[in-house]
């Protein structure tokens, strides 16, 4: 009940308060009624009555009826007429407030030029036009005025409500419209000085503050200045107030006789004074708005200057990211071109390295010459296996893992590797299942260990921590930004020399050392973190580093998570060797010459029956005009011609129980996608061993579900 009761006693004491401001009002008015009791060349009530409505509704009409009937009534004493002539006033502040609300954008009416004019003719010259109109009827039918001075007397009424539309009105309604208003003293000092020399001319001009016992020299203009100053300084709410002081003074010296306007018919220098006030008025609000427009163009136009240098700023970091990213996958590519031609290079090496240790005695002093070839060979096939990990052309057999798991196995070897005055500390949380090949997981935390462990040479800490986290996509610090999604991270940590940003920026791109930046030894072959990136890239995740220059750094990297059933990870053991000598029939494709003839002499020397073909073109004829059957292909993914599995699909036509091997030193996984890990087709990576030859080709002849198997 008081909750309903409040809002009605609210509206109730503001219908009360605004009767008796409208009262007080009209009796200011009436008293400068000298023409007819009831007309008065100055008439505030209407620019009050347009305010209130269009500050708080047309709710308020029934304080202006009530208001103007007692006003009226105690001016002429006729309660008739003092009922007609309150519905008038009534009438007229109804209907411009609607025509304001209709045509002028209502209290806003005073934000743009055009709504002014707008307003100052439909609400300040049309509207109040009803009220005038009506009460020189009632007057005239009361007997209150006479024919010969109704024109006078409707000119007198309709000019005292029109003026007071256009200076009371906007004043009004901008000081109901203020916010919080913030004091500040050099403010407040210059408004005061604004309003002490807005006085003083106003006096000189309309007060008779002139020496000489002058009083009606034509300075109306004195005042100018300073209504410009408060249009240029206090906008639209000071230009409105500035007028209603200048008004106040003016229309007071012109009832004293003083100003340019007293003539000796006090209702003529009263309407010549509210022409003036009303023309200075519209010209001074408008001024006042275009210049708070042209501020607030102003200042959107520097917030678009802003705007689009933070987009411009935007743009260049994406457009160098997108040039970083070109030039990574150009490098990926040169990186995976030059790692298939080298492959084929050390496949050759290597192989017969093996070929000719195998034929010296362990006492020939060749014998270590050979063995240091071998060794060289198998160091640069690790350098082209991670140039294939940072060109994402390697072959991956992704496995539902446990991260934990997988980095508590490489424990022991870490700490092989670490020096003992660095503190290594392995901490494992409650992490989710990864899908992930555990080779290149194994790849990623020895990298980036041996990372920190370089970064440190004086010792220090080297942590190794794991967790879950969500990535929402708003993240902006990622040197690989993966998709939103949750994900498993692992977070390697040093309190290592740290990087600064030149480094960082550089920090994944091929053959950048970040020991170049006073770690360690200063050397590097710049392949470490590249390689990290590569694979992390082709496993779909993300990567973070975090550090200062002196201050350590720590690289997180994010595995998406997965939902599948765990299934482990473990050595894969070698198949038995059957005992008896191997009869099968093999096709070898191979275009390189030195890699065909050696993996012609390998098999030959296991026993197999060995073909050989230098393209797909020369196997099919192979095949057409061998007599036997034909057990195993072993070819090549790249050709000349036709690819590799094209030949592979074309001979299984031929012959459908057909096995096969791809080998390759270059791979994509488009290429081999439906050829690994099957019963029928497995895939041997550039460079191999002997035994890693021979091992997959018994392993495709027997039908196993062989691994891919890793260069040596």
């Amino acid at each position: 009940m008081r909750s309903i009761m409040m809002p009605r006693l609210r509206r109730a004491a503001v219908l009360a308060s605004l009767t008796a401001v409208y009262y007080l009002a009209g009796r200011y008015g009436l008293s400068l009624a000298t023409l007819n009791s009831s007309a008065s060349p100055v008439w505030p009530p209407t620019g009050l009555a347009l305010a209130a409505m269009l500050l708080w509704g047309r709710w308020v009409w029934p304080s202006v009826l009530i208001g103007a009937f007692l006003v009226n009534l105690s001016a002429s004493g006729d309660w008739e007429a003092s009922v007609l002539i309150a519905a008038g006033n009534s009438l007229e502040a109804l209907a411009g407030a609607w025509l304001a609300e209709r045509y002028c954008a209502g209290r806003n009416a005073f934000d743009t030029i055009p709504n002014i004019c707008k307003f100052a003719v439909a609400v300040g010259m049309i509207a109040t036009m009803l009220s005038a109109g009506a009460g020189t009827g009632v007057l005239l039918l009361r007997g209150l005025t006479t024919f010969e001075l109704a024109p006078r007397v409707w000119f007198t009424w309709w000019m005292g409500d029109t003026i007071s539309a256009w200076v009371l009105t906007p004043f009004l309604i901008l000081l109901g419209r203020l916010g919080p208003v913030r004091l500040n003293r050099i403010r407040l000092a210059e408004g005061a000085a604004l309003g002490v020399g807005l006085y003083l001319t106003g006096q000189m001009a309309f007060g008779g503050w002139l020496p000489g016992g002058e009083k009606n020299l034509p300075l109306e203009s004195l005042g100018l200045p300073f209504l410009i100053w408060a249009c240029y300084r206090f906008g639209q709410l000071g230009a409105s107030s500035a007028m209603v002081l200048l008004g106040a003074i003016a229309v007071t010296g012109t009832l004293h006789g003083f100003g340019p306007f007293a003539v000796r018919d006090q209702n003529t220098s009263l309407l010549l004074l509210q022409a003036f006030l009303g023309t200075v008025s519209l010209t001074g609000l408008i001024l006042a708005t275009a210049l708070s427009l042209k501020r607030s163009a102003l200042h959107s136009m520097a917030l678009s200057v802003e705007e689009a240098q933070a987009a411009s700023e935007k743009l260049r970091n994406a457009e160098e990211h997108l040039r970083q990213t070109q030039k990574m996958e150009a490098v990926g590519r040169l990186a995976g071109g030059v790692a298939h031609d080298f492959n084929n290079l050390l496949t050759a090496i290597n192989g017969y390295s093996e070929v000719v240790l195998a034929r010296l005695a362990p006492q020939d002093p060749n014998r270590p010459f050979i063995e240091e070839i071998r060794k060289a060979g198998e160091r640069a096939a690790l350098v082209t296996q991670q140039l294939l990990a940072f060109s994402r052309k390697q072959v991956i057999v992704p496995s539902v893992l446990d991260l934990n798991t997988v980095i508590l196995d490489l424990e022991k070897m870490l700490t092989r590797l670490i020096d003992p005055n660095i503190v290594f500390k392995v901490d494992t949380g409650d992490i989710g299942r990864v899908k992930a090949d555990p080779g290149q997981v194994a790849q990623v935390v020895m990298n980036l260990v041996l990372n920190g462990r370089d970064a440190m040479p004086s010792g220090g800490t080297l942590s190794i921590s794991t967790r879950n986290a969500e990535v929402t996509g708003a993240e902006a610090d990622f040197h690989l930004k993966p998709e939103p999604g949750p994900y498993v991270c692992v977070e390697v940590k040093d309190s290592g020399v740290g990087m600064d940003m030149t480094v960082k920026d550089r920090l994944f791109e091929p053959f950048f050392s970040t020991k170049q930046n006073g770690a360690a030894s200063g050397k590097g072959t710049g392949l470490g973190l590249s390689t990290v990136y590569g694979i992390m890239e082709q496993s779909k995740g993300g990567l973070k580093v975090a550090s200062e220059q002196g201050r350590g750094a720590a690289f997180i990297a994010y595995f998406p998570r997965c939902q599948e059933d765990w299934t482990g990870h473990a050595p894969v053991k070698a198949l038995t060797e059957d005992p008896a000598r191997p009869c099968e029939t093999v096709l070898v494709v191979e275009d390189e010459d030195n890699v065909r003839n050696l993996v012609r002499q390998v098999l030959e020397a296991q026993g197999y029956t060995v073909l050989e073909a230098s393209g797909a073109r020369e196997a099919l004829y192979m095949y057409e005009n061998h007599s036997g059957s034909l057990d195993l292909l072993l070819t090549d993914i790249v050709l000349s011609g036709k690819s590799g599995r094209e030949l592979a699909k074309e001979l299984r036509e031929l012959s459908p129980g057909l096995r096969v091997v791809f080998m390759s030193g270059y791979t994509d996984d488009e290429v081999v996608r439906g050829g690994i890990g099957t019963p029928k087709s497995l895939f041997l990576a550039k460079p191999f061993s002997h035994d890693q030859l021979t091992h997959t080709v018994r392993a495709a002849l027997k039908g196993s579900q062989a691994p891919v198997v890793a260069p040596a």
